[in-house]
């Protein structure tokens, strides 16, 4: 379905980072090099000491807000991304891993479509020398809508048993659900 241009949703991005610095810029072209018409990419890294605060420095024109200061962790950091977006869908990337091109755009019209709160695509996982290791598709069906009650979580538990479950730089979800289950993640969690 096509999507008018001038209605596409605002998506916000977060990248935690953590001395990361041999992956970090290609993370940051993945997104900005996106194309999507309607995106806020925020960046939080926990006072890296291996250059990547260079690298982004170089790239804070192009960042809607880069934070570098000390934090508890990575759902510390997430934490405060989340609280600084203002995007209508959420998502985070990790500083060591890359969006597909075109994904923001993808994602958005699934939203549309469906009128979900969760929108979970694939991923790739890529080697060293950039050669394709394998592809994983969540258990769930497909381009359909499927509601999440207790009984199809039940049904759902032993995929995770499996590791058939979702992968963080896959999923993208609305701010209001994020509200809705607290807003926050437990900084103890890694």
């Amino acid at each position: 379905r096509h999507i008018d241009p001038t209605v596409w949703p605002k998506i916000s991005v977060i990248t935690v980072s953590y001395n990361q610095g041999p992956f970090l810029e290609r993370c940051l072209n993945s997104v900005l090099d996106q194309g999507y018409p309607n995106f806020e990419y925020i960046v939080i890294d926990a006072v890296s000491s291996d250059g990547s605060q260079n690298i982004l420095r170089r790239y804070e024109a192009k960042l809607d807000k880069l934070v570098i200061e000390p934090d508890e962790g990575q759902s510390d950091g997430l934490n405060k991304g989340f609280a600084l977006a203002t995007g209508e869908i959420l998502t985070w990337i990790n500083s060591d891993d890359e969006l597909m091109p075109g994904s923001l755009r993808r994602a958005a019209a699934a939203f549309a479509v469906h009128d979900c709160d969760l929108v979970a695509g694939g991923c790739e996982r890529i080697g060293p020398d950039n050669e394709d290791i394998y592809r994983r598709y969540a258990a769930l069906p497909l381009v359909e809508r499927m509601p999440l009650g207790f009984a199809h979580q039940y049904a759902w538990h032993r995929s995770w048993e499996k590791r058939d479950h979702f992968f963080q730089p896959e999923v993208l979800f609305t701010a209001d659900i994020w509200r809705r289950a607290g807003g926050h993640l437990k900084r103890h969690l890694y």
